[in-house]
């Protein structure tokens, strides 16, 4: 079985190497790597052509497909693949040497038509950390679609992935996946992991981030987030508007505490007081900038229906 492997990159100057080293370790080589530009204003191209012509790797392919989102660049890579199985990865992943060759045989040993991946998330200093507590989970292992093995005639069925957002892609195809009853499993043996930082650096890239991503959250279908987020994030207001401090207190109990302690792995070091601090500044700015970008997302279909009915 011949497989593609496609990778988006936007601004990796600082990741790409060690991605690309960990690809031709591979116990099972790929026939194909496409290297997807996403219209990158910093070295990562460059790095990638000299590591091309360096290593021989001719099967190797950097493709500049335009300033574009992360899912545009995937479907583009699914096109221009001359494989019927592809293997979708981010960069910035730690990628074992055995993970395409034991995502293979799932295919082949149980005929499955997707093998999906584990992604450990731990974060690399305490804003990281207190972010991915509050999304993935502290030192948890997380389902995900990096990493996948997917045999290209799924899209057939499901389409490709909703083009021009920066998330919300992922979920929106699995739960396509699952409706339409595809045979999908989990590869429990290989799990991946970043080498950097897991969600953001500062307080302010972890804003942005997820106002970004929440611009998009309302075009997959079938996700409930920006309604339980919303809804958080209105009743958080209601309680200071109503002056019941008892339940903000029980609202900051949920935030910083709870939803830290049940997402991640490691559940006593939610409890320690340092954590819970930075677990629940990190929830106020994702619920904050989550909002915001919904308000945006209103204010846009606003104007829309304004001109329609111009």
């Amino acid at each position: 079985m011949s497989i593609s492997v496609i990778i988006p990159y936007y601004n990796e100057s600082e990741t790409i190497l060690t991605t690309l080293v960990s690809l031709a370790c591979q116990t099972y080589k790929p026939d194909e790597v496409l290297l997807m530009d996403s219209g990158s204003s910093d070295k990562t191209s460059v790095l990638i052509d000299q590591w091309i012509m360096n290593s021989g790797m001719t099967n190797y392919k950097n493709i500049y497909s335009g300033k574009m989102s992360p899912s545009t660049s995937i479907n583009k890579g699914i096109k221009a693949s001359k494989n019927k199985f592809i293997a979708y990865v981010d960069c910035g992943l730690e990628i074992p040497p055995n993970w395409l060759m034991s995502n293979y045989k799932l295919i082949e040993e149980d005929g499955n038509d997707m093998v999906s991946n584990l992604v450990y998330t731990a974060g690399k200093n305490i804003i990281d950390q207190s972010f991915i507590a509050q999304t993935y989970g502290f030192k948890s292992k997380t389902i995900c679609l990096p990493g996948s093995l997917i045999n290209k005639d799924i899209f057939t069925s499901t389409g490709y992935l909703i083009e021009s957002v920066r998330a919300g892609y992922d979920v929106d195809f699995i739960n396509k996946i699952e409706k339409l009853n595809i045979k999908r499993v989990i590869n429990t043996e290989v799990c991946l992991k970043y080498f950097d930082f897991n969600y953001c650096q500062s307080y302010l890239s972890g804003f942005k981030k997820v106002y970004t991503y929440s611009l998009s959250g309302w075009e997959t279908k079938g996700d409930l987030k920006p309604f339980i987020y919303m809804g958080m994030f209105i009743l958080f207001l209601f309680i200071v508007y109503i002056e019941h401090y008892y339940l903000l207190g029980f609202y900051i109990l949920v935030r910083a505490v709870i939803i830290p302690f049940m997402k991640s792995n490691y559940k006593i070091e939610m409890l320690m007081p340092h954590r819970i601090l930075f677990n629940f500044i990190a929830g106020i700015l994702i619920e904050l900038s989550r909002m915001i970008a919904y308000m945006n997302i209103f204010e846009i279909i606003r104007k829309k229906l304004k001109n329609i009915k111009g």
